[in-house]
């Protein structure tokens, strides 16, 4: 019998690919319930001790989905480890260093180089990279890979800045990528499993952020930061990174379980604020029923199935996987040595680490998505062991903060409807 659900998590070929993302949500759960914790002192701080009293440790979603989005504002609702040791400002220097965009395109592209991967020469930047018309003012721009064998192209947008440099990285990784597949047949000149090749991408992204990195470039003026902006650095991380992941797990779940009928409509809106609750100590903000419906946008930007929150899940958990790994090959993450955290790990010039992910890249979907994760991890399974060692730093000083403002991580047990509807 084909569920709904086995045809959502096909091109995973595993029986129940739900519960292996769940044993990954639990395995970050000691890590996201100290950071939950924490916020939730300080949205208090903010907002009144009567904000999360009555929900039993769980935060309100509003304030929740309001911690998320200022994960790297100036002056957040909650407060950084360190206010007075804020991180250095890049602005400036990065658009000394890299004044338009295809000079931005040229240095995110010298990272794959350096490692003897494809050379974006100038014959291919004139024919296959092209500025998007951005005549539009109603148009939000984002950067186009195009793959139409054997030839490929990226359209960008006519904007420099932090941001857009990192995520350029991961956009040369999928440009990388469909080059060395292009030659494969077709049907198998494809990613293993969607989220692959976005994962790839994120091992790259996070390398290209690390302060080593930036300092090759000139852009920050050491290769390392102090122990204070560091911890202030991966804390900002974390909050993008730690407190998005069971919402992803969330939405994906909450959406097969109403395929596949285990969620009865009559329960549509209670099943949605039970897994809320379960894998996110999140509830609602106030009184609801079943004659509201109350989802948040992830949830409908999810319901394609090419930008999925399943994608997305990988994208973190599988690129962390994959930048540990990189970091481990090239010796520049050393376990247990303060001089080479796995943070600030750059793999850059590492010919062993381009000659792993040239291998990957050249298989495609030829081979099953485990066996080509193998060659770079050694392990067959979705893990969350490069999330937990890439934040261990920043989950050692959470629990001692902690317990030094007598915090209790976690809510209660799971929650009745009639609690909160």
């Amino acid at each position: 019998h084909v569920t709904p659900s086995r045809t959502w998590y096909l091109y995973y070929d595993t029986e129940n690919f739900q519960r292996e993302l769940e044993e990954v949500v639990w395995e970050i759960m000691p890590l996201y319930q100290e950071l939950h914790a924490y916020l939730r002192h300080w949205a208090r701080h903010q907002y009144g001790k009567h904000l999360t009293d009555a929900t039993d440790g769980a935060i309100p979603a509003p304030v929740m989905e309001q911690i998320i989005t200022q994960d790297w504002y100036a002056n957040p609702i909650f407060r950084i480890p360190f206010p007075k040791h804020p991180l250095p400002t890049v602005k400036q220097r990065l658009e000394e260093v890299m004044d338009t965009p295809v000079q931005m395109i040229k240095k995110s592209s010298e990272f794959y180089e350096s490692m003897h991967l494809n050379k974006l020469n100038k014959t291919f930047m004139d024919k296959f990279v092209r500025r998007i018309n951005e005549d539009d003012p109603n148009k939000v721009c984002s950067v186009e890979v195009s793959y139409f064998p054997p030839d490929v192209a990226l359209r960008f947008c006519n904007k420099v800045d932090y941001r857009a440099f990192l995520q350029m990285h991961g956009h040369v990784a999928e440009l990388q990528y469909n080059m060395y597949k292009s030659n494969l047949p077709v049907g198998l000149d494809k990613e293993p499993c969607p989220g692959f090749g976005s994962a790839l991408g994120e091992a790259f992204i996070i390398a290209a952020g690390t302060p080593r990195h930036l300092s090759r470039l000139a852009i920050v003026v050491n290769d390392s930061l102090p122990p204070e902006q560091s911890l202030n650095r991966l804390f900002r991380m974390g909050v993008h990174t730690i407190m998005a992941i069971p919402q992803y797990f969330i939405n994906d779940k909450y959406f097969v379980d109403v395929m596949d009928g285990r969620i009865s409509p009559r329960e549509y809106n209670c099943a949605y604020w039970k897994l809320q609750h379960k894998y996110a100590g999140v509830v609602p903000p106030s009184r609801r029923n079943e004659m509201s419906f109350d989802p948040d946008f992830r949830f409908y930007k999810g319901l394609s199935p090419d930008k999925s929150n399943t994608i997305k899940f990988i994208s973190e958990v599988l690129g962390l996987q994959f930048y540990r790994s990189f970091c481990m090959l090239s010796a520049e993450y050393k376990p247990g040595n303060p001089e080479h955290p796995l943070y600030n790990c750059d793999f850059y010039n590492s010919t062993a680490v381009g000659d792993v992910v040239k291998k990957m890249m050249k298989m495609g979907a030829t081979k099953h998505w485990r066996d080509v994760m193998a060659i770079a991890t050694k392990e067959r399974r979705l893990s969350a062991q490069g999330v937990m060692e890439y934040f261990a730093p920043l989950y050692i000083w959470l629990k001692e903060q902690n317990k030094k403002l007598g915090l209790i991580p976690g809510w209660d047990d799971d929650i009745q409807c009639g609690n909160y509807f």
